[in-house]
């Protein structure tokens, strides 16, 4: 499962640091008000999305999300894909 490696609300906060408040992100239309929502909620934005807060924040997407799989998941994944080829 992807996580943020804080929250949301954090991802917000170095967005408000780099000059992009809520007032100039809803100002220039930067990011969309459900964004913005899903972000106090931390609740999982989109790729695409994903994408242009990295590039606001010149950062790559590991600072913002990480994979939260277990290693049992990832193992049983593995052999799945093991057996299949």
């Amino acid at each position: 499962m992807i996580k943020y490696v804080t929250s949301g609300e954090a991802v917000l906060e170095m967005l408000k640091k780099k000059g992009f408040s809520p007032i100039i992100i809803r100002k220039y239309g930067l990011l969309s008000e459900s964004t913005l929502q899903n972000l106090r909620k931390n609740k999982m934005i989109s790729i695409d999305t994903l994408g242009k807060v990295c590039d606001m924040l010149d950062v790559t997407p590991d600072i913002i999300i990480y994979n939260d799989t277990a290693k049992e998941e990832k193992n049983r994944l593995k052999n799945i894909s093991k057996s299949v080829k």
